[in-house]
């Protein structure tokens, strides 16, 4: 309405179910064949449990293999005591910057972005100040890691806020996780479709995916789901672009998106996609870490994803993390 576009029409097209291919779809139950070792099985299910009693936070464990969840329980008990459930929504924390990285996706796939279009192009407050791009944004580079909690997608003046320090930022010359890139971009987002983020996340990911479980209210550390919906998403990123019919783009956008060397560090960072490695994982695994500790790794070589979804970390993170990835990757590989 300031911008006086009272009658915008949303240019983003949402995936319609047409694509006739056969790609992997995920099913609720676990699929097991006879080739997966019940030794290896039981340790992962072992250490899960450790994880739950040792880590002091319940957790549900998730993989799927091929196209089918071959490994699917949940461990420890709740804050209220109670059993945790497979259904139980998950804080997924910063696995939402994936999430908007899917979604700023399929703008790119509709021509209706550039990855490296500058920031100044959507925003009038920049006044052609076009050293700041959306990959920028995405790859965290844009120089704007001094920004606290007033980068959130709740600022209405955010990009008032931003344009008026970015003479004074260097853009591109070192890398420094946050979040204000995303929330950047959320406002590009917004701006070009009249909509909230949050709608978007639903018609144009959720409901195509049958995310039944997820919502999101921000750009970069609001998604809650079930496990099994994040599965959704990781299938469909193994599938490069498709799911269940639904063609979010296509197999070259996906491939923009993966982690690639940044120009400064030794970092491999994508849109919302950081790379994954060690204990078996192939040097195409990719994911996204989370502040909750809940794991999310997509690895294509393999055709594995694995999720163990937690509120909190836990005591030893790091080392049941290293752990449940080496003997998952044990598992498909014997």
């Amino acid at each position: 309405k300031l911008d006086g576009k009272n009658d915008i029409t949303n240019p983003l097209l949402i995936p319609k179910k047409n694509d006739k291919r056969n790609f992997h779809c995920i099913k609720d139950s676990i699929q097991l064949e006879s080739s997966y070792s019940e030794v290896q099985l039981n340790k992962i299910k072992n250490l899960c449990a450790d994880w739950a009693k040792i880590g002091e936070t319940p957790n549900v464990t998730l993989i799927v293999h091929k196209g089918k969840i071959i490994f699917y329980e949940a461990f420890g008990l709740d804050k209220n005591g109670k059993q945790i459930i497979k259904d139980s929504r998950i804080w997924m924390a910063s696995i939402t910057k994936l999430l908007t990285g899917v979604l700023m996706m399929q703008f790119v796939e509709q021509g209706l972005v550039d990855l490296d279009d500058p920031v100044s192009k959507y925003f009038n407050e920049f006044d052609d100040n076009n050293k700041l791009t959306i990959r920028n944004l995405f790859n965290h580079t844009s120089g704007l890691d001094f920004a606290g909690e007033w980068a959130s997608d709740w600022n209405v003046s955010l990009e008032n806020q931003v344009a008026q320090i970015l003479p004074l930022v260097e853009v591109g010359k070192h890398f420094s996780y946050h979040r204000v890139g995303f929330a950047l971009a959320g406002k590009i987002i917004e701006k070009i479709t009249g909509k909230a983020v949050p709608y978007l996340f639903q018609e144009n990911i959720f409901s195509p995916l049958d995310m039944n479980s997820a919502y999101s209210e921000n750009t970069y550390g609001g998604l809650y789901c079930t496990s099994l919906d994040l599965a959704r998403l990781g299938q469909m990123l193994l599938n490069k672009g498709t799911y269940n019919g639904y063609k979010l783009f296509s197999q070259k956008t996906f491939e923009k998106m993966l982690p690639e060397k940044l120009n400064v560090g030794d970092r491999e960072w994508g849109i919302g996609t950081s790379r994954m490695s060690g204990n078996g994982l192939s040097e195409n695994a990719f994911g996204h870490g989370a502040a909750s500790g809940s794991v999310f790794i997509i690895d294509p070589q393999k055709d594995l994803i694995i999720i163990s979804a937690r509120n909190k970390p836990g005591k030893s993170h790091s080392d049941f993390e290293n752990s449940l990835i080496k003997l998952c990757t044990e598992l498909v590989n014997n």
